[in-house]
């Protein structure tokens, strides 16, 4: 914890855009658990929450076969968050245009445009 909690501090600092990103798991994450996060994330910067999509080629093999987690459970996330943290926001995933369109920009590792 305290290794998360400095490298928050070091991004915080930095002279640099940075973004933190948590891949929600439904049976994982409880409303608790985002309270606890959104008070370590507090502040200004953008806090992106992420569906988790099961593939095979996940490197645990407990998540290969998670449900993906619903936009209702992002979206209920989000809202019990902002007031911790202004700018967190939904990215559907990476393979998806949905981050693009409602974010105006493309997700990181995606082509612009």
């Amino acid at each position: 914890v305290a290794d998360i909690e400095r490298s928050i501090e070091l991004l915080r600092a930095a002279p640099c855009e940075y973004e933190f990103r948590t891949t929600v798991l439904e049976n994982i994450h409880t409303e608790d658990h985002m309270r606890d996060l959104a008070g370590w994330l507090r502040g200004p910067g953008r806090w992106t929450l992420q569906p988790c999509i099961p593939r095979e080629d996940l490197p645990d093999p407990r998540f290969r076969s998670s449900p993906r987690t619903r936009r209702a459970t992002l979206e209920r996330l989000r809202q019990l968050s902002a007031d911790a943290v202004p700018g967190v926001e939904i990215r559907e995933g990476p393979e998806s245009e949905i981050g693009r369109r409602e974010t105006g920009r493309a997700p990181p590792g995606l082509p612009r445009g």
